[in-house]
């Protein structure tokens, strides 16, 4: 059985969505880069590390993250892809592009053009003149 690593918040901080950092008593058994962190329902990508404390914070969960001294901090995994949907990005078959809590991966080579960026959750999109799968 594998049990991934957890660890505890040790300093209160305000969790806006994005650029925050959480520090914890000890860091050293997660990833060091692209981190995925799971605290009271929420998941948290950050971006790097030290011993204790995770850098470039962010969620989307559409949820305000609540926490506190002494919460549990759970590895939840690492991110393989980390390139964020843009417009106008020259994206080649066979790209991923991350996009809120969703990765699509490109199965024709274009260029994107949506202001909002991709919203599906299931099947292949066209965006631009490049067509997009919801990866998961």
């Amino acid at each position: 059985m594998h049990l991934p690593p957890s660890t505890e918040i040790s300093k209160v901080s305000s969790y806006p969505g994005s650029n925050f950092i959480i520090t914890v008593d000890d860091a050293s058994r997660f990833p060091v880069t692209n981190g995925i962190l799971y605290i009271n329902g929420v998941l948290i990508e950050y971006s790097h590390r030290s011993i204790d404390q995770f850098f470039d914070c962010k969620y989307y969960s559409g949820t305000t993250l609540t926490a506190g001294v002494g919460d549990e901090v759970i590895s939840w995994g690492r991110k393989k892809y980390t390139v964020v949907w843009g417009i106008n990005q020259s994206i080649k078959k066979g790209d991923f592009r991350y996009y809120k809590d969703n990765l699509y991966k490109a199965v024709s080579d274009g260029i994107t053009s949506s202001i909002n960026g991709p919203s599906h959750t299931s099947g292949v999109k066209r965006d631009g003149t490049m067509l997009h799968l919801h990866f998961r």
